[in-house]
């Protein structure tokens, strides 16, 4: 019997955000007979750990984000990286690129090296200053891992324009549970009821933890617009972070004049029940989106989007919802009120199209084997760092 592929990703933590939900996806399905998975977290203990020892994956959690970086860990890591003894390293976002990188050294494994880039790059000025360096760091050294993995065609090109080595490029996109994720009459009843919504109310909702990029500025703009016009709307924010009076959101609602028409929620963890309960899903985003996984998510439980045409979101929504340029509030709010105004009939057709799309397109199934299949052929080949991987069909974005 052949033995299973070893695989060990580095990955900056373990909380709930799409590239960890993307790594937790792949480590878990995967992980089997042909496959045996392990993760390294930068960072402490996780809200997705559990599910991931629970599926059989080992992690090992460093805690150097919060922490003083300890010699014991270093020489932990180094035992960890041996004992496991990988036929594939995997890196997940930049600094993690970097420590697979140096640890292949470090611990002299013969792993060949992937990295795995999931935002794009608009303007590197935008990252926090070691955030920069990394990025150009990663650059100079593109050519040490086999490929380079990306989840948004805009994103490959955009870090290839910025030194990151064209030859590596293995575009694959995230992938979604259309099982766990999908259109439930029942759901939508319960969560809205819970939440004090009327079922002729018009919910639209963002969901999204608070980072810069995400620009929830740019949507308090748009709802007050759209509140002042429409009686019946109503608008959800949830994510990690968003309820802190230092994100400063619940403020700018009020001032925004609309708090009776907002509900606002910290993270959830029932994101089917959540895009159940909404009929409009939006995402405002200024920069740094790859492959949005809410919109992915969003569209495979029926439900249309509105998104700021950052990464490959046009391309992932298509003729299924509206895409309007970045810090447009005006242009935001007229594409969700034309999703309003239609109707909600025409609201669930594109709904229907949109889970279709998931469906044909970005299934978890035929993501986890993109991901198996160039994990097999970089083994069989067995190239020494630097050479250039067997070419995989690209996904159709």
């Amino acid at each position: 019997m052949q033995d299973s592929v070893r695989v060990l990703h580095f990955i900056g933590d373990l909380a709930i955000a799409g590239a960890e939900m993307m790594l937790l996806k792949l480590a878990t399905r995967s992980h089997g007979p042909r496959f045996t998975h392990a993760v390294v977290s930068m960072d402490r203990d996780g809200a997705l750990l559990p599910q991931f020892r629970e599926a059989g994956v080992e992690v090992l959690s460093l805690g150097w984000w919060r922490s003083p970086l300890r010699l014991g860990s270093i020489g932990e890591l180094r035992e960890f990286v041996r004992s496991f003894a990988p036929a594939v390293i995997q890196g997940w976002m930049y600094h993690s690129n970097l420590l697979a990188l140096a640890e292949r050294r470090l611990a002299a494994s013969k792993a060949v090296l992937a990295w795995n880039i999931r935002q794009t790059l608009y303007d590197v000025n935008n990252e926090k200053k070691l955030t920069q360096a990394v990025i150009r760091a990663g650059a100079l050294l593109s050519r040490r891992p086999t490929a380079i993995v990306y989840n948004s065609a805009t994103s490959a090109s955009q870090h290839e324009r910025f030194g990151y080595d064209a030859s590596r490029r293995q575009l694959i996109p995230n992938g979604f549970d259309c099982e766990a994720l999908a259109p439930d009459i029942e759901a939508r009843q319960r969560t809205r009821t819970a939440l004090n919504l009327g079922e002729n109310e018009v919910v639209v909702g963002l969901v999204a933890r608070v980072r810069p990029m995400k620009d929830h500025a740019n949507f308090v703009a748009a709802a007050a617009r759209l509140a002042a016009t429409h009686e019946r709307v109503r608008f959800l924010v949830a994510g990690h972070g968003v309820t802190s009076s230092d994100a400063g959101i619940l403020a700018a609602i009020e001032r925004a004049g609309f708090r009776d028409k907002a509900i606002v929620l910290e993270e959830r963890r029932d994101v089917r029940n959540l895009f159940n309960a909404i009929d409009i899903a939006c995402l405002s985003s200024a920069w740094g989106e790859g492959f949005p996984n809410v919109i992915g998510e969003a569209m495979a439980c029926g439900v249309p989007c509105v998104a700021t045409d950052i990464g490959d979101s046009a391309a992932i929504i298509a003729e299924t919802g509206r895409v309007v340029p970045p810090r447009d509030p005006a242009a935001l709010a007229a594409a969700i009120g034309e999703l309003v105004a239609t109707g909600p009939e025409r609201r669930r057709v594109l709904g229907l199209a949109a889970r279709r799309r998931i469906e044909e397109r970005y299934s978890l199934a035929s993501v986890v084997a993109q991901y198996e299949t160039l994990y097999e052929a970089m083994t069989q080949q067995r190239l020494a760092t630097g050479g250039a991987p067997a070419r995989m069909p690209a996904a159709d974005h």
